[in-house]
C-alpha cells in the first residue's frame, strides 16, 4: 500500500544519503517533488530532508528545482503554486538550514522578471542550463536568449557551479557534445567586469546576517573597518551633503561653522 511504499522510500534516500556521507561527498543533490500548494506529502518529504540534514551535518543537501513549470500559471509571482513558494514551504519546515541549498534548473521559458528576482537571494550552489533553453544563431552555434543571458549573469556573481542538463538539442545544427555549449559558457564569462576592490571585500559575505556595527558598545573587528573604509561611494556622498549643506546655510560672515564627526573609524570620513 502507499503507506508502505513511504517507508521503503524514505529509508531507500536515508540510505542513499548515508553512503553519500560514507564516501565525504560534499553534498547531495535530491529531485524537489512538483508543488500544488501546502500537503502532507510535501510536508513528510521536508521531514525527511530535515532528519538528513539534521543526522548528518557536514553534508549539504540540495534540492534540484525549476525555476518555473510548463504551467502558464506558475509564469506569475502571484500564483500561489509557483516554484519558488514550494522552495519556500520546504525551507521553512527545515528551519533555514545552512546546509540546505538549491540547484537551480533553467530552460526554455523563463517566468517574470519579480519571480527571477526572488532567485537570486536564495542559497543556489549549482545552477543549470537545459540545453533546450539554447537557440541557434547565425552560423549555427548554441546562445541564449538576452533574458536567458541577463539572468544567468546575474547568477553567476555568486559563484554556483553550472551544469548542463537534457539530451541533444534539435534546434541546434552543430551540435558536438558539450564542447560548443561549454565555449559560448566561457565567452559570457569571459564578458563580465571585473570585481572592483569594494566588491572583492564583500563577496565573503553575500551569505551571513552582518549585525549591526555599534561602536560605543563593542570593539569592531578589523575586517569590519576595512569593508567600511572600501566603500568609497558612501564617503562620497557624506562629501556631497556636507558641501551642499555649508552651501545653504545662513550664518554671518564672523560665525563659524563646527563640524563633529562621531566615531570616525580610522578617519577615512575625515579625510574625504
Amino acid at each position: 500500500d502507499s503507506n508502505a511504499m513511504r517507508v521503503i522510500s524514505e529509508a531507500s534516500v536515508m540510505h542513499e544519503i548515508e553512503f553519500a556521507n560514507y564516501v565525504s561527498l560534499q553534498a547531495v543533490l535530491i529531485d524537489m517533488p512538483a508543488y500544488s500548494g501546502p500537503s502532507a506529502s510535501l510536508a513528510n518529504f521536508a521531514r525527511c530532508v530535515c532528519t538528513a540534514l539534521l543526522k548528518y551535518p557536514f553534508t549539504q543537501v540540495l534540492l534540484k528545482v525549476e525555476i518555473s513549470s510548463p504551467d502558464s500559471a506558475q509564469l506569475d509571482i502571484k500564483a500561489p503554486t509557483d516554484t519558488w513558494s514550494g522552495w519556500n514551504y520546504v525551507r521553512s519546515l527545515c528551519g533555514n538550514n545552512p546546509n540546505l541549498g538549491l540547484a537551480l534548473q533553467m530552460g526554455s521559458e523563463l517566468p517574470t522578471k519579480p519571480v527571477l528576482e526572488r532567485w537570486l537571494a536564495e542559497p543556489v550552489h549549482m545552477f543549470m542550463i537545459e540545453r533546450a533553453a539554447f537557440v541557434q544563431n547565425k552560423v549555427g552555434y548554441p546562445v541564449l536568449l538576452k533574458r536567458h543571458q541577463d539572468f544567468l549573469r546575474a547568477m553567476i556573481r555568486y559563484r554556483p557551479l553550472l551544469s548542463l542538463t537534457g539530451g541533444p538539442n534539435p534546434k541546434i545544427e552543430k551540435e558536438e557534445g558539450n564542447r560548443l555549449y561549454v565555449q559560448y559558457l566561457a565567452h559570457l564569462f569571459g564578458k563580465q567586469p571585473a570585481e572592483g576592490d569594494a566588491e572583492q571585500a564583500k563577496e565573503p559575505f553575500y551569505d551571513f546576517l552582518q549585525p549591526l556595527e555599534k561602536p560605543f558598545r563593542i570593539n569592531l573587528e578589523a575586517q569590519g573597518f576595512d569593508r567600511m573604509d572600501r566603500d568609497t561611494v558612501k564617503f562620497q556622498k557624506y562629501s556631497e551633503a556636507l558641501t551642499q549643506y555649508l552651501t545653504d546655510v545662513k550664518t554671518s560672515p564672523d560665525s563659524t561653522v563646527m563640524i563633529a564627526v562621531i566615531a570616525p573609524g580610522r578617519g577615512a570620513m575625515v579625510r574625504m
